[in-house]
């Protein structure tokens, strides 16, 4: 059962179909279909609905996408590229250059913002940046009724390309308040990843710059929220929801998200943080994550080898990197997983050994330090291999060959297996060199 759904009459209403390219578990997990949800249907003349990849038509009325006058995709993950043709289930032409009377198809999203032209033979617009600095003019194009002038309508927003109309687009939009833009989940399913979660933006972007990382050239520059905007987004879910998710970058560095997370914890509400970077784990934000309810960290080490973190741009010591285990293990969280990254440029057999020595360290550290021996230490590592992304100061970098990932990944298996109480699991080289070839790919 969903809470918060809007329902409106279709009958002299403007159509929108808002469409995340995967399924319904994944895309209600997404603030993005939220935040596109609640800002649309706050128009009385336009009805907005949702639709999945395993939903059958829209989730509120099971409209057809042919039966919109504009439908919104919104790319997280190049991979979800793949899924354009199932979500067309033939009734819409996948190629822009075969339609005429359809449904005008836009795509936007972080992955589309970081390579814009990808899906330029598919898609009839293309929105660069950040939606709410769109969402007026995707609105009045919407309510021009026929394709041709809601194309024509569109082409005059300088972050927005329409392919047919004009090639190129004048910048990347971006949000200059996000406190005038409350961001939060909008509507609560069981059926999500934190369906047992009201979900709130904090903050945008990333202060660091590390030169394998997307985020600054996706959402940059770095905003963060004042306390008086964050407690209004922590509101609006408090009557159906006792857990509150923070999603942003580097969280814990803010002293007034520290006091109004206590807050909150003193009040009998739990508190997760989605991003929370290493050396931030001082003794007092180990204690605030523990008193939160937070029992599991994701840390992300990227490299095993110090050197090679600060090659990457990852400028955290192993010094920094142990003494955040401690704090966190005093604190009784012994529930640590472990981010590294295979296959990047200059990499050896050495530094795969690290990711192991470093995972074994970090175990021994938990053991010593954990608050009581009744505490099991459970420590998972994830390798992913790294990929290339547009922009960023490694795009140029050469994707690993798929053989040797995979050697990589059997000696750093073989390596943790002789290690008892760690675990990895990671990501397929095959899926990888797909997202590399989808999100460095042109439409040629």
């Amino acid at each position: 059962m969903e809470i918060g759904v809007i329902q409106k009459g279709w009958k002299g209403r403007t159509h929108i179909g808002i469409v995340y390219p995967n399924d319904y578990y994944i895309g209600m997990s997404n603030l993005a279909i939220h935040a596109l949800y609640d800002l649309i249907n706050a128009d009385e003349t336009i009805v907005a609905e949702r639709i999945f990849l395993d939903s059958n038509g829209s989730i509120e009325s099971k409209r057809r996408l042919h039966e919109f006058d504009l439908i919104l995709f919104s790319f997280s993950f190049e991979t979800d590229y793949l899924n354009i043709p199932a979500l067309l289930r033939g009734e819409t032409p996948l190629l822009r250059k075969e339609r005429s009377k359809t449904p005008v198809l836009m795509a936007g999203g972080a992955a589309v913002t970081l390579n814009p032209y990808a899906l330029s033979e598919i898609f009839d617009c293309i929105a660069v940046g950040e939606a709410e600095c769109m969402i007026e003019e995707i609105k009045a194009a919407a309510r021009e009724g026929s394709r041709d002038d809601i194309l024509r309508r569109l082409a005059q927003h300088p972050s927005i390309i329409v392919p047919d109309i004009k090639e190129g687009y004048k910048e990347r939009a971006w949000a200059r308040d996000i406190d005038t833009i409350p961001i939060s989940t909008v509507i609560w399913s069981e059926k999500t990843e934190f369906g047992h979660m009201h979900l709130v933006e904090a903050s945008r972007g990333c202060p660091f710059r590390c030169r394998f990382c997307a985020t600054p050239c996706i959402y940059s520059p770095y905003r963060a929220r004042g306390r008086e905007a964050l407690e209004k987004a922590i509101a609006r879910g408090l009557k159906v929801r006792r857990q509150i998710g923070i999603i942003g970058s580097d969280i814990l560095r803010h002293g007034e998200y520290i006091e109004l997370a206590s807050s909150l914890a003193r009040e009998g509400i739990g508190v997760s943080f989605s991003s929370i970077r290493v050396d931030g784990i001082t003794r007092e934000t180990a204690h605030l994550i523990a008193e939160c309810g937070q029992n599991r960290i994701a840390l992300g080490i990227e490299a095993g080898r110090e050197e090679m973190r600060y090659k990457i741009g990852k400028r955290i010591s192993n010094e920094k990197i142990l003494e955040a285990v401690r704090n966190l293990a005093e604190e009784g969280i012994t529930r640590l997983k472990l981010y590294f990254m295979i296959g990047l440029p200059e990499e050896d057999e050495e530094d795969i050994a690290e990711i192991a020595r470093l995972s074994v360290t970090i175990r021994e550290w938990v053991l010593k330090y954990r608050r009581s021996s009744e505490m099991v230490p459970e420590i998972s590592v994830v390798a992913t291999p790294f990929v290339p992304k547009k922009g960023t100061p490694l795009e140029d970098a050469p994707f690993c060959s798929m053989s040797t990932l995979k050697k990589k990944l059997s000696f750093l298996r073989h390596l943790v297996a002789k290690i008892g109480g760690v675990t990895i699991s990671g990501e397929a080289p095959k899926k990888a060199y797909l997202e590399y070839l989808l999100s460095n790919g042109r439409p040629d």
